[in-house]
C-alpha cells in the first residue's frame, strides 16, 4: 500500500512522493530529478573539477592535482607521457569500479562514455536512464549534492498537522 512521503532537499526543493517505502520514495525522487540540467552537466561533462569525474581523479596518495591545478610531483616524475596517461586512466578506472562496486554494469557504462568522450570532439553522452537514476542516488549519498536531505512519511490520518522538518 502506497504512503505519502515528503522529500526535502534543502531550501530549493521539497516534493511529495507516493511510495511504499522510504527507499522507493528516494528512487522516485531520483527518477524525477535526473533531467535536472545541473545534475546532467555534473555527470555528462568529463572535466576534472566540478563534475563526477573529480570523484575518480585520485590515487593512493590523494587527488592527482595540487592546489594550482597541476599534477602532483609523483605524477610528474613519470617521464614517459604514454605511461603517465596510462597511470591516470588506470586510477580513474579503478575508482570508477569502486564507486559502482555493486553495479559493475554502470562502471562499464561510465568508462565507455569516458573513453568515447576522449576520442570524439563535441561528444554527446549516451547514458541509460537506469545509469542516471543510480548515479543520482550515489551522488546524493556522497553528501555534497544537497545541504540537507530528509525523506519522511506523512500520515495525517490521526492528526491535522505533521512537522516534517524543523531546524
Amino acid at each position: 500500500m502506497e504512503k505519502t512521503f515528503v522529500v526535502y532537499a534543502g531550501p530549493d526543493i521539497c516534493v511529495a512522493v507516493n511510495a511504499e517505502s522510504e527507499e522507493q520514495a528516494f528512487e522516485r525522487f531520483a527518477e524525477n530529478r535526473i533531467m535536472d540540467e545541473t545534475f546532467r552537466d555534473h555527470v555528462d561533462h568529463f572535466i576534472v573539477n566540478f563534475s563526477l569525474l573529480e570523484e575518480f581523479y585520485s590515487d593512493d596518495k590523494g587527488f592527482l592535482l595540487d592546489e594550482d591545478g597541476e599534477f602532483k610531483e609523483h605524477i610528474l616524475k613519470i617521464e614517459n607521457d604514454k605511461e603517465c596517461i596510462k597511470y591516470i586512466n588506470n586510477c580513474i578506472e579503478n575508482n570508477v569500479k569502486k564507486f559502482w562496486s555493486d553495479a559493475p554494469q554502470f562502471a562499464e557504462e561510465y568508462m565507455r562514455e569516458y573513453r568515447n568522450n576522449k576520442n570524439i570532439d563535441f561528444y554527446e553522452t549516451n547514458f541509460s536512464r537506469e545509469f542516471y537514476i543510480d548515479t543520482f542516488k550515489r551522488v546524493v549519498a556522497l553528501g555534497d549534492w544537497y545541504d540537507d536531505l530528509v525523506i519522511k512519511e506523512i500520515d495525517l490520518s490521526t492528526r491535522d498537522v505533521q512537522v516534517i522538518f524543523n531546524k
